[in-house]
This record gives structure tokens, sequence and C-alpha cells, in this order.
């Protein structure tokens, strides 16, 4: 999945290569002729949207102080920081 903005043909083939199915939705300004502009199928829309809430939880993470500036010794701790952090925004989700 990514923005409308990742869509060239370049991405998507490279996306294919890696055997996954690329999820980006058509950007208009990427086609000169506005005839060859595709839709994203419903099923594939509601999939998209549903990114959101995964963009939502790493920007709680990425505004955590605890767990932007490192200050543990081992990575096992720090570690568990970030899967207490999870369990609490997954709670209140």
């Amino acid at each position: 999945m990514a923005d409308s903005g990742y869509d060239t043909k370049k991405v998507r083939d490279v996306s294919r290569s890696l055997k996954f199915i690329p999820l980006i939705p058509f950007n208009k300004w990427n086609t000169k002729d506005t005839k060859k502009i595709n839709k994203m199928p419903k099923k594939d829309y509601s999939l998209y949207k549903k990114r959101i809430k995964t963009e939502h939880v790493f920007g709680t993470l990425k505004n955590n102080k605890k767990l932007l500036t490192r200050y543990e010794k081992l990575s096992e701790t720090f570690l568990n920081f970030i899967y207490i952090h999870f369990i609490k925004v997954l709670n209140t989700m």
C-alpha cells in the first residue's frame, strides 16, 4: 500500500517483481491522457482505506518521547517499551 504520490510504472513493476500486489491509487497528475486513468476496484479501495489505522499507530509511536529517544541500555528493554505502547494503542481503538 502506498500513497498516490508513488504511482509510477517503475514502483508498480518492482512491487510485482517482488511478488507483491500494489495497492496504489492512480494519480491523475502522472497521466497526460485522462482516459488512461484507471479506478481502483472497490475491494482494493476498502483495504486501502484501512491503511490509515496503521499510519496513526506509527504516528503515536513517533510522538512518544520515551520511544523517540532510546534511553535504555538493552535493546530488549527498548523493544518491550514498544510492545507496551502498541498494547496501549490497540486497547484504545
